[in-house]
């Protein structure tokens, strides 16, 4: 009896030995036999090893394929677990292990879907689960696991292959008993950089802390989010932060940020390869961020060392020709490709919800303790002119804000910056927070160099701005959409340059207007008020500016010398005329007052020159001329007739009250013409007899004599004779005078 009870005791011992060498073998035959009818994927063991002693399993070369495919979707090298076994005749799982060695994850998504969804559906039951109380529960205690040396293989529509390499997850203690655990997660990116996290959950009332690092992140990464977007050759740069969320696992709209964000060394490169945008550093500093209250506190706001280049074209410019209009690549879906990067762009997800934030600004709280950005550039070109291409820049720009709050009634920004190496500016604008749209903008300009918008002039008026310089004043007021402006400016030196031979858009008197309107200092100075409704789609500011300068240039060019009696203090009608009387030819002392006052113009004005323009016909001067030569053959019959201007004094004044009614005289005329002429008038009667030719040549020579009068005269004053021009009226426009020669005033440049 006792042998035979050995042999069964030995055959127990051996049959449970045996099971358990073999049980593994059944196991890994089971799950591979039935993995399709389980899960609906293939699934290989390589190993499986557990002891029943001290509760550890060893699970090695574990590989779940891909649905219909020879695809690892997930394999590891080694997983160990230690089990308290016989608690579980308490209804206690205790993990007293955990460990997951070189392991792989491969993601795969498709706009809104993932290789992983059949998993998912596959685990869900379509049955009711009972809610009914369970008298005696299992409980779970789960010590230290750990997660080591992962990779998750991350493919998109969007992103070809992200790789998050080096993960290491770890949980020291969680139970279902427990009020609250804590993790950590750490790992690396294949393109640069690293993350590192640390939770803590509360199940007593689903508060979670997450503390989250981001180390040297290689910008490279967002490439394939952007180029649906921005079409680029290069995008660089690196991201740091350091953050703290605080929120509810119950309620995703309670979440609270801190901490910082670093953007350092970004660069943007446009498919000509030229930088359009670079940036030094950009800090945030985020106190606190209550989403679900709208509460945004910011400590501050800084950015270093922004440079732009903007290049302007008829059609384009830098920035619309970064804008992506292009079909995704990939897209098998039957999604949209807009929908795709909707689904797969997690930028565009925060793009929509900053949005949001900016949208509903009335009805948030915000505030920024400090703004500032400095050293920011930016170099304008623009090929859409004719002629020159237009190149401008704007450096050494700052801008900076204190304690700005939505409680306050307004906010101040100040700015100021170089423009073109030559000019400053700087000013302010002061938005209300009620409504950002009403603002007050003060913009002061000091120095700034007219010549590079010679590219522009020489367009639109066919001139180029060869020099000068300028400041401006401008006030601004915006409320409830209604515009005030007054705008001053002070142009100095300013001086054009030679003709384009092109054809101008405006055919104005540029060149005659900018010398007018300057005064005895050389500047021009023009007070622009500008209103308006600016819900008035015909309301433009540059418009009504524009029309106003374009207005006065007019003015100047077609009433100069209403101009220059404001700046020379004279009356316009003291000077607009010369006159002479009939066979004068010498300035009268009238005249000299008159000249007196031109000189003074052309002394202060040296790009202003004067235009003396008969505007009366000669007819009635050469019958003038004719009486008094015949008076001097009556008078004078032995003495051979002078040359027209050098008549002796006392002789002209013979001439001059001689009485042209006198019968000896008229009888001295008539009887001279032939008989058919004796009916026309006397001095009709001394033309024919003198000659309409011979008198003509003669008024040309008085008209010399004149002119050169003129000239000695500005000349006595050092004004160079080439600054004086004589011109005729056209016949049609010639008036008469019976008693004066008149010349009047004009004025022109080179």
């Amino acid at each position: 009896m006792r042998k035979t009870l050995s042999f069964i005791l030995l055959c127990l011992i051996i049959a449970t030995f045996a099971f358990w060498v073999f049980l593994p073998n059944l196991i890994i035959n089971y799950v591979e036999e039935n993995d399709l009818e389980l899960i609906g994927r293939e699934v290989s063991i390589g190993d499986l090893n557990f002891s029943v002693l001290d509760g550890s399993v060893e699970l090695n070369s574990f590989q779940l394929y891909e649905k219909e495919s020879d695809t690892a979707f997930f394999h590891f090298d080694k997983l160990n677990l230690k089990l308290k076994v016989w608690s579980l005749l308490s209804k206690e799982v205790h993990l007293e292990s955990f460990s997951l060695e070189d392991w792989e994850v491969r993601v795969i998504q498709k706009g809104n879907r993932f290789n992983f969804d059949d998993l998912i559906s596959n685990g869900q039951s379509d049955e009711d689960v009972s809610t009914k109380d369970v008298q005696d529960p299992w409980h779970f205690y789960l010590s230290n696991i750990e997660l080591e040396e992962g990779r998750v293989h991350y493919r998109s529509i969007l992103n070809p292959l992200v790789i998050l390499d080096s993960i290491h997850f770890s949980l020291p203690y969680f139970s279902d008993t427990s009020t609250s655990f804590s993790s950590s997660a750490q790992f690396n990116l294949s393109s640069g950089g690293n993350l590192h996290a640390n939770t803590v959950v509360n199940y007593l009332d689903s508060s979670f802390q997450l503390g989250l690092g981001i180390n040297d992140v290689n910008l490279k990464i967002i490439h394939p989010y952007m180029r649906p977007v921005i079409h680029f050759q290069d995008l660089n740069g690196m991201f740091a932060s350091n953050l703290s969320f605080q929120g509810s696992l119950s309620n995703s709209n309670e979440l609270d940020l801190s901490g910082d964000i670093m953007v350092t060394n970004f660069n943007l490169i446009d498919p000509n390869s030229d930088t359009v945008l670079e940036l030094d550093e950009f800090r945030l500093s985020i106190d606190t961020v209550q989403f679900d209250e709208a509460v945004y506190k910011l400590d501050s706001i800084y950015l270093h060392g922004l440079d732009g280049m903007i290049e302007l074209s008829d059609s384009s410019n830098t920035f619309s020709n970064l804008v992506n209009k292009n079909n995704l690549s990939g897209n098998s879906t039957d999604l949209s490709d807009d929908e795709v990067v909707e689904y797969e762009n997690p930028f565009l997800i925060l793009f929509n919800h900053i949005k949001g934030i900016v949208q509903s600004y009335d009805k948030s709280s915000y505030r920024l303790n400090h703004f500032s950005f400095d050293e920011a550039e930016f170099q304008v070109t623009d090929f859409s002119t004719n002629v020159n291409d237009f190149h401008y820049t704007v450096s050494d720009l700052e801008m900076s804000a204190e304690g700005l709050r939505s409680k306050n009634e307004s906010m101040l920004i100040n700015f100021s910056g170089v423009l073109d190496e030559s000019g400053k500016f700087y000013g302010y604008i002061r938005p209300y927070t009620q409504n950002p749209k009403d603002f007050d903008l003060e913009l002061d300009i000091e120095g700034s160099d007219l010549s590079p918008f010679a590219a522009y002039t020489i367009d639109y008026v066919n001139l180029p701005i060869e020099s000068g310089w300028m400041e401006y004043d401008m006030d601004i007021e915006v409320k409830d959409q209604y515009l005030t402006s007054s705008n001053v400016i002070e142009v100095n030196e300013m001086h054009w340059g030679k003709k384009s031979e092109t054809k101008p858009v405006y055919r104005l008197p540029i060149k005659l207007a900018t010398s007018l309107l300057k005064d005895k200092d050389g500047k021009i100075i023009i007070d622009v008020p500008v209103q308006g409704n600016l819900d008035d789609p015909k309301f433009k500011m540059s418009k009504v500016f524009w029309m106003v300068i374009k207005n006065l240039i007019i003015k100047a060019a077609n009433a100069p010398l209403e101009i220059l009696s404001n700046i020379f203090d004279f009356k316009p009608k003291e000077v607009k005329e010369i006159r002479y009387e009939h066979l004068a030819r010498k300035i009268s002392k009238k005249n000299q007052k008159k000249v007196d006052k031109l000189i003074k113009v052309l002394d202060k004005k040296q790009d202003l020159n004067i235009d003396f323009v008969r505007v009366t016909k000669v007819y009635y001067e050469l019958e003038e001329y004719a009486l008094n030569e015949m008076k001097y053959r009556f008078l004078y019959p032995d003495t051979e007739v002078p040359e027209i201007g050098f008549v002796k004094s006392e002789t002209y004044q013979e001439l001059l009250h001689f009485d042209e009614k006198d019968s000896s005289f008229n009888a001295f005329i008539y009887n001279q013409l032939e008989t058919g002429n004796k009916n026309i008038s006397l001095r009709a009667a001394c033309l024919e007899l003198v000659g309409e030719e011979i008198a003509s040549k003669k008024m040309d020579r008085l008209g010399n004599y004149r002119k050169q009068d003129i000239i000695d005269y500005f000349q006595s004053s050092n004004i160079d004779s080439t600054r004086l021009r004589f011109s005729v009226l056209p016949p049609d426009s010639l008036t008469s005078h019976g008693s004066e020669h008149i010349y009047r005033v004009d004025f022109w440049t080179e």
